[in-house]
């Protein structure tokens, strides 16, 4: 089978580090979250080390029976086996597997944890300043298109492309809502009063606010 011919789950890790490789985890983690067995313990799970028998704090332990803990001993090789083939699966520089393949062969966390410190980067100004450009470019007719849909799928758009950023750098209630606003009102004609209104009131004057008087995306 060609190599084009071959489906993948999720988008291949190029080894880019920062960013790029922050977002193929992201991909990583939900896919894997999906992968469960009857110890009830997702592939997920096993990479966080939260899975039966993990050593992270508040992992569920193994029984006590001696033949159900060699039963779910074998499902946790097993979830390690998966991770590792998952991951390798979706990295398509032939080096960088090779690495994990000689170093970490089916050892799931282990090839993670590799990859964590060798790629999860610090946060570099040039990164904010990539995904800042994502965040402004956003829009209802580029990105979305015009449907009776639209600014519920924009919403959700916005929240995504908000949640992507690290921790410490995500955008507020208040810009996350002027986001939609915005694209609102360079949207439609018909409801662009409305929503420059609703950009430029001051506090006080907003119709869309929480109980703190920050403005209300979901109500928005």
């Amino acid at each position: 089978m060609a190599s084009s011919d071959v489906k993948f789950d999720f988008i291949r890790f190029d080894g880019s580090s920062g960013e790029p490789y922050r977002r193929w985890r992201r991909e990583l983690m939900n896919f894997c979250a999906s992968k469960t067995d009857e110890s009830g313990s997702s592939v997920a799970d096993y990479l966080l080390d939260m899975d039966m028998g993990g050593g992270a704090h508040g992992a569920p332990a193994m029984p006590a029976a001696a033949s159900e803990a060699a039963k779910m001993t074998r499902l946790r090789s097993g979830r390690a086996r998966t991770a590792y083939g998952i991951i390798v699966r979706h990295i398509a520089d032939a080096d960088l597997v090779a690495i994990l393949s000689t170093n970490h062969f089916q050892q799931g966390q282990e090839a993670l944890n590799f990859l964590n410190v060798a790629y999860d980067t610090a946060i570099r100004a040039s990164d904010l300043r990539e995904l800042d450009q994502v965040w402004n470019d956003l829009s209802i007719i580029h990105d979305i298109g015009i449907s009776e849909e639209s600014v519920n799928r924009f919403a959700k758009l916005s929240m995504r492309v908000n949640g992507e950023r690290p921790v410490g750098h995500s955008h507020n209630a208040n810009a996350i809502t002027e986001k939609l606003l915005e694209a609102i009102a360079n949207t439609s004609r018909h409801f662009s009063e409305l929503a420059m209104r609703e950009i430029d009131a001051v506090a006080g004057q907003r119709v869309f606010v929480d109980a703190g008087g920050n403005r209300d995306f979901v109500a928005c």
